[in-house]
């Protein structure tokens, strides 16, 4: 296999923004919905953006409540100092030199994707970043699209990603899914290894290892 095009995810991913987004989103929403939630109660979410989720959990208060977890998140990554993962930005240089074509798709959404890579410095490294929707899990047709718009094969594609759902939404696709589990959150952990054995990868050292040799420059 040879990818011209990887693509990444971010949470999870890129770097272990768990800690902060699923309890501040707990919190939040707590407060805005006058109710005890627990992180259970966000997670089962995950999928949407942030402003679905609040629309779930808040009613007619998710505006105010999806404003103040953006302001409280920007001012959190900031204070805790979240940096990415070992070895991410080593890998993304890497790519770029090799000009890979280099993509985003997250269940996030605009505002929280940009503050993430806004606090990280990688802006520059994307060509196209894909967010989530409010209404319902897309990554399957944002990929879907990012093949169509790059005129690309399903095997020239790989996509990175923590989730059981990054490998379903790529195996809709007939892209390659490469699990990323080595975050310290365990959310489906063991679901992703008994789905996606043999594209496992517990470290980014390892993963690196494996996907540099596979990568060709993108031609356009």
């Amino acid at each position: 296999m040879k990818f011209s095009a990887v693509c990444f995810d971010i949470d999870g991913t890129m770097g272990d923004t768990f800690p902060i987004c699923i309890p501040l989103l707990t919190s939040i929403f707590s407060r805005f919905g006058g109710k005890n939630y627990q992180d259970s109660d966000v997670t089962q979410y995950f999928g949407l953006n942030e402003q679905g989720i609040a629309q779930k959990l808040t009613g007619e208060n998710w505006q105010a409540a999806a404003a103040t977890f953006f302001k409280e998140y920007a001012m959190a990554l900031k204070s805790q100092q979240v940096a990415p993962f070992a070895g991410i930005v080593e890998l993304l240089q890497a790519l770029q030199s090799r000009h890979v074509l280099l993509l985003l798709v997250t269940g996030k959404s605009h505002e929280s994707c940009e503050i993430t890579l806004r606090h990280w410095g990688m802006e520059h490294f994307f060509r196209q970043v894909l967010c989530g929707g409010p209404d319902k899990l897309n990554k399957g047709a944002q990929i879907a699209s990012l093949l169509q718009d790059f005129n690309l094969a399903p095997e020239q594609m790989c996509y990175i990603g923590d989730a059981l759902t990054d490998v379903t939404a790529c195996r809709a696709n007939d892209v390659v899914c490469l699990s990323a589990l080595w975050q310290p959150a365990d959310l489906d952990k063991a679901q992703v290894r008994a789905l996606n054995p043999h594209y496992c990868f517990d470290s980014v050292q390892g993963l690196s290892d494996f996907l540099l040799p596979q990568v060709v420059a993108y031609p356009a």
